[in-house]
C-alpha cells in the first residue's frame, strides 16, 4: 500500500485483502522519512536541518536553470560527455534522470550536482554564458551536500533489497531497519569528512539525527506486536531473532505475535474442516499449533541465520501444521515496486486511445512488454541493447513457429 496518490493500486489491493491486512510499502516509508527532513513544504520541518534544506533547494534551482536554458544545457551536455570520456567509465549520463522510483530523489539530485560541480565551475568561468553566481555552491554548501550524499549508500542497500522478487523480504525488514539506523547514526561518516569546511560536520550530524528520528517514527509500527513483519520474522532461521540494537521487542510482545500467528493459521483452515466449524476442535487445533510454533522456534534458533527459510521449512515435515501460515507470511513482499511497475507498464499498453482493446489481446501484449523491459535500464545503451536482443529472440521464435505451422499444413495437404 502507498499513500502517494496511487489510487488504482490501492483500489486493486483492497479487492484482494480484508481491512487491516495491509502493510505500507517499506521503500515509500523511507521516502517519507527523507521528506520529513528535507521537504520545506512540510508543516513543521525540523529546524535543525534548515541548512540542509537550503543546500537541496540550491541544487534544485541549479538543475532547473540548466534544464530550462538552451545554451547552458547544450554546453553542459558537451562538458558532461567529455568528463565521461576522460574518466573512462560512466557514473552518470545526465544531470537529471527519469528514475523508476522516487525513493531517494532529493538526495539523488544532490549527488548528481556534487558529481558535476567541476563542470558548473567551468561554465561559471565563461562570461558569455552569464552563469548566475547565486547558483554556484560555496565551499560550505558543497561539503555539506557531499556529506548528505553519503547516507545514500545504506538507503540504497535497503530500498534495493525490499524490491527483490526472488527472496523473502518482509521478514527481513525489521533487522535491516535496525541496521540502517545504526549505519546512519551521527558520526558514522566522520572519517569520510576529514578536511571539510568548518561547521559542516555539525550540520551533517544534525541531518543524520533528524533522519534517524524520522525513520524510527515511520517504522515504529513494524516493531509493534501486531506487525506482520515480526510474524514473518518468527519463521526465519537464526538465534535472537527479536533482539535489536535500536528497538525493543519484549517477551510479552513475542507472545502476542505467536497468538496472532495462530489466529492467522486458524483463519486459513478450509471452510469445511472440522476445526473451522467445531469450537472444541478449533481449540485443540490452537493448542497443537501453539506447541508446533514453540518447537519450530527452538529448531530455528539452532539454525544458521544465513539459511534460506524457503529451503528450511520444506525440509521439516514434522512442522507441516504450520506450513500454510509460513507460506503466507514468507511470501508477503515488503515493497509495492513490482506492482507499481506493472500498473505503469500497463498504462503504455492500454491508454485512452486503445480503450476497446480486447482483454485477451491486452494480456498478451502486456506480457510481451514486461518481458522486453523487465530488469533492464531503459536509460542506458546496455539496457537498450538487451531489449533489442530480447525482441530479436521473440521474432526468431515467432518465425520458427510460422515455419512449423507451414510445414505441418504442407504435410497435411500432401
Amino acid at each position: 500500500m502507498t499513500t502517494d496518490g496511487a489510487a488504482n493500486e490501492r483500489a486493486a489491493a483492497a479487492e484482494l485483502v480484508n481491512d487491516g491486512n495491509t502493510i505500507h510499502c517499506a521503500a515509500h516509508d523511507i521516502q517519507l522519512a527523507i521528506n520529513d527532513v528535507l521537504d520545506s513544504k512540510q508543516a513543521h520541518p525540523p529546524p535543525e536541518a534548515a541548512r540542509c534544506r537550503q543546500a537541496v533547494k540550491k541544487c534544485h534551482d541549479l538543475v532547473i536553470l540548466i534544464n530550462g536554458h538552451k545554451d547552458l544545457f547544450s554546453v553542459f551536455s558537451q562538458l558532461a560527455k567529455e568528463k565521461k570520456t576522460q574518466e573512462g567509465a560512466r557514473m552518470f549520463d545526465a544531470l537529471v534522470i527519469d528514475v523508476e522510483t522516487r525513493w531517494d530523489s532529493e538526495l539523488g539530485l544532490v549527488e548528481r550536482v556534487v558529481y558535476f560541480d567541476g563542470i558548473f565551475l567551468a561554465m561559471y568561468a565563461r562570461p558569455e554564458l552569464q552563469f548566475p553566481p547565486e547558483c554556484i555552491l560555496d565551499r560550505f554548501e558543497f561539503d555539506l551536500s557531499y556529506g548528505m550524499t553519503l547516507v545514500l549508500g545504506p538507503l540504497r542497500v535497503f530500498t534495493k533489497f525490499v524490491q527483490n522478487r526472488t527472496q523473502v523480504t518482509l521478514a527481513k525488514v525489521p533487522r535491516m531497519i535496525d541496521e540502517l539506523i545504526t549505519a546512519l547514526r551521527p558520526g558514522a561518516f566522520a572519517a569520510l569528512m576529514v578536511g571539510r569546511a568548518e561547521g559542516v560536520m555539525v550540520e551533517l550530524e544534525k541531518f543524520q539525527a533528524c533522519l534517524v528520528s524520522s525513520i524510527r517514527q515511520r517504522f515504529s509500527d513494524w516493531f509493534s506486536p501486531e506487525s506482520l513483519a515480526l510474524e514473518a520474522l518468527y519463521f526465519t532461521p537464526g538465534p535472537n531473532r527479536f533482539a535489536f540494537a535500536n528497538f525493543v521487542v519484549n517477551e510479552a510482545a513475542v507472545a502476542t505475535i505467536r497468538s496472532n500467528i495462530i489466529n492467522d493459521l486458524l483463519d486459513l483452515l478450509p471452510s469445511g474442516a472440522p476445526a473451522a466449524t467445531n469450537p472444541a476442535r478449533r481449540e485443540l487445533h490452537r493448542s497443537m499449533a501453539d506447541a508446533a510454533l514453540l518447537l519450530a522456534r527452538s529448531q530455528l534458533d539452532e539454525a544458521d541465520a544465513a539459511d534460506d527459510p524457503l529451503v528450511w521449512w520444506p525440509s521439516h515435515s514434522e512442522l507441516s501444521i504450520l506450513f500454510p501460515v509460513a507460506k503466507m507470511l514468507l511470501a508477503i513482499p515488503a515493497s509495492t515496486a513490482e506492482d507499481e511497475r506493472s500498473f505503469s507498464s500497463a498504462g503504455f499498453t492500454l491508454d485512452r486511445k486503445r480503450g476497446r482493446l480486447d482483454m485477451d489481446n491486452f494480456r498478451r501484449e502486456h506480457r510481451i512488454r514486461q518481458y522486453l523491459t523487465s530488469g533492464v535500464n531503459i536509460h542506458h545503451q546496455i539496457g537498450r541493447r538487451e531489449r533489442i536482443s530480447r525482441a530479436q529472440s521473440l521474432l526468431e521464435e515467432y518465425a520458427h513457429l510460422v515455419e512449423q505451422a507451414a510445414a505441418a499444413a504442407a504435410a497435411e495437404n500432401h
